[in-house]
C-alpha cells in the first residue's frame, strides 16, 4: 500500500503525451460496458499506448489531504491543414486539392484509490481543440476538371471517473466532470474554365467522439460490510454532495464554393456537418453512494453548426448540383 499525506494535492497533467496507461483506455477494444472488469488493468509498457493526456490515482493508493484534491487531465490541440492545386494546359487542365484530417485523442482523469480530502475533490478531463482545413484548386484548358476536398473526422474521447474500487471516503464536494470545447472550420474553393469545365467542391465535418463522466464499482462515503444490504444513515457520511456531469460545446463550420465556366459547365458543391458525438453521465452497478445532501447526474450540450455552399456555372449548357 502506498500512502500519501499532504496539505493540498493536485495530480495535473498537460500536453499531448500520455502520462500513464490506465484501464479505461483499453475499453474500446472490448466495447463499452466493460468498466467493471478489473482484468483490463494493463501493463504500463503495453505496445498500444494511447495518445492523449491521462491523470490518475491508482488502485491501492491512499491519499489524505487537509485541503482540496484535484485530479485533472487537460489537453489543448491545434490542427491546421492547407492544400492547393493548379492545372493549366492547352488541351486539358486537371487538378485536385485534398485535405483529410483524422483527429483522435484520449483525455482521461480517474480515481481508483482511496481518498480523504479536507475540502473539495475534483476529477476532471478536459479537451479544448481548434482545427482548420483549407483546400483551393483552379484549372484552365480546353477541357478543365478539378476538385477541392476538405474533410475533418473527429473521434476524440474524454473520460472522468471514480471506478475500479475507487473510494472517496471524506470530502465536502465531489465533482466528476468531463468537458470538450471543439471548434472546426473547413473551407474549400474550386474554379474551372474551358470549353468543357467541371468543378467539384466538397467540405465536410464528421464527429463521432465520446464525453463521459461516471461512478462505477465505486464507493462514495462510508464503506458498508460486503454482506450488508441496509441503507446507511446519511448522517454518518463524510461527503456532503456529489456531482457527475458532462459539458460539450461544439462550433462546426463548413464552406464550399465552386465555379465552372465554359460552353459546357458542370459544378458540384457538397457542404455538411455530421455530429454524432455522445455524452454519458451515469452511476454504474457495484457502486455505493451515501451522501449528506445531494447527488446530481447530468450534462449540458451546446452545438453551433453552420454550412455554406455556392455553385456558379456559366455556359451554353450549365448544370449546378448543390447539396
Amino acid at each position: 500500500m502506498k500512502a500519501l499525506q499532504a496539505g493540498g494535492t493536485t495530480v495535473d497533467q498537460y500536453g499531448s503525451a500520455a502520462a500513464d496507461l490506465v484501464d479505461g483506455r483499453l475499453d474500446k477494444r472490448f466495447g463499452k460496458g466493460t468498466h467493471n472488469n478489473k482484468d483490463l488493468y494493463s501493463d504500463l509498457h503495453a505496445k498500444d499506448r494511447p495518445t492523449g493526456v491521462i491523470a490518475t490515482i491508482k488502485q491501492n493508493a491512499i491519499l489524505t489531504a487537509g485541503d482540496d484534491i484535484d485530479v485533472r487531465a487537460r489537453e489543448w490541440m491545434l490542427g491546421d491543414a492547407s492544400t492547393g492545386a493548379a492545372g493549366i494546359g492547352v488541351y486539358a487542365g486537371v487538378g485536385a486539392a485534398v485535405a483529410i484530417m483524422n483527429v483522435h485523442s484520449d483525455t482521461d482523469a480517474g480515481v481508483f484509490g482511496h481518498l480523504n480530502a479536507g475540502d473539495d475533490t475534483l476529477v476532471q478531463a478536459t479537451l479544448q481543440e481548434s482545427t482548420a482545413s483549407r483546400s483551393l484548386s483552379g484549372e484552365i484548358g480546353i477541357g478543365a476538371a478539378g476538385a477541392a476536398i476538405g474533410v475533418v473526422n473527429e473521434s476524440s474521447e474524454q473520460s472522468a471517473r471514480v471506478a475500479y474500487g475507487g473510494w472517496i471516503e471524506s470530502t465536502d464536494r465531489l465533482l466528476v466532470e468531463a468537458d470538450e470545447i471543439l471548434a472546426v472550420d473547413v473551407m474549400t474553393g474550386q474554379v474551372s474554365s474551358g470549353f468543357l469545365s467541371m468543378a467539384a467542391s466538397i467540405s465536410e465535418i464528421h464527429d463521432t467522439g465520446l464525453t463521459e463522466a461516471y461512478l462505477d464499482d465505486a464507493t462514495i462515503g462510508p464503506q458498508l460490510p460486503s454482506d450488508s444490504h441496509d441503507i446507511c444513515d446519511p448522517g454518518l457520511s463524510q461527503v456532503r454532495l456529489a456531482l457527475v456531469r458532462t459539458d460539450v460545446d461544439h462550433d462546426l463550420t463548413t464552406n464550399a464554393g465552386g465555379i465552372a465556366s465554359g460552353v459546357v459547365a458542370v459544378g458540384v458543391t457538397v457542404s455538411g456537418v455530421d455530429d454524432q458525438h455522445q455524452m454519458q453521465s451515469w452511476v454504474g452497478g457495484g457502486s455505493t453512494v451515501v451522501l449528506q445532501e445531494t447527488l446530481g447526474v447530468g450534462g449540458e450540450s451546446t452545438l453551433n453548426a453552420d454550412t455554406t455552399l455556392t455553385t456558379l456555372t456559366n455556359g451554353v449548357v450549365g448544370v449546378s448540383v448543390p447539396r
